[in-house]
């Protein structure tokens, strides 16, 4: 049993397992089509973090270095097989981190690091918001964003438990203090969408943080391109390619 990974196609015969970060605010659910995409024999774990879908009612963390402790322990024995790891936004920054943390610490790395609309971890993200932003403020950027459905923003309810969250995650992307480590070995993929607010110039500075193949993808969309039924059949093709590298 895992506190924070869950896997919703479970394959006792795979071979490989592909590990998914939501962006902020985000939860699991944003990666449970992707068995639709994803070859079977390639697990699925999704991060689910405190705070939302069936772990609304704990408290959502607001240092990234407490969560990437937890996060270091609960995947341990999940690193058996060959594993890439996919994030996006808020997402992107904590597979990065996680796969330095997991090289020091278990000696292993992903086959592929795939970092999805979200700046190199040196550069400052401008898309970030102060912790004592108010509630209007914070409404205003997530309309910005898009990312949000324009139904939440009508229903108070649910809007009053989203909000804490969200303001958790900017919190948790504060407290981050990049640190200057060796480049991983393992190839990088950054992808952005076409009318994202990062920039191909911040996307591209990903090349340095590995020593091995760097590419960049640019999908058609905004910054949450990702719920694109495209996106997820071109992302499902590049995650092929890795699982046939891995097997031959």
């Amino acid at each position: 049993m895992h506190n924070y990974f869950e896997c919703h196609n479970y394959n006792p015969n795979s071979t490989i397992s592909l590990f998914c970060f939501p962006h902020a605010g985000g939860g699991a659910d944003i990666y449970y089509d992707w068995s639709n995409f994803i070859r079977p024999e390639i697990n699925i774990y999704i991060l689910n973090l405190p705070g939302r879908g069936k772990k609304y009612l704990e408290k959502p963390f607001e240092e990234f270095n407490v969560l990437l402790d937890n996060l270091l322990i609960d995947i341990e024995d999940l690193l058996d097989k060959p594993f890439i790891i996919f994030g996006h936004s808020m997402g992107a920054l904590i597979g990065f981190e996680l796969s330095r943390r997991i090289f020091e610490m278990y000696n292993k790395k992903p086959e592929h690091l795939y970092v999805s609309s979200y700046p190199s971890p040196e550069i400052i993200n401008n898309n970030l918001v102060e912790n004592n932003i108010s509630d209007d403020e914070l409404i205003t950027k997530l309309k910005e964003l898009n990312g949000t459905p324009k139904e939440i923003f009508q229903h108070k309810r649910f809007l009053k438990l989203l909000l804490p969250v969200i303001r958790a995650d900017f919190k948790l992307l504060n407290s981050y203090s990049y640190k200057e480590l060796a480049p991983l070995s393992c190839p990088i993929t950054s992808i952005i969408g076409s009318h994202d607010n990062i920039s191909v110039e911040l996307a591209k500075e990903w090349y340095k943080h590995s020593v091995a193949v760097f590419s960049l993808q640019i999908f058609r969309g905004d910054h949450f391109y990702l719920n694109n039924f495209e996106a997820k059949k071109k992302i499902g093709k590049l995650i092929e390619k890795d699982f046939m590298k891995i097997n031959n």
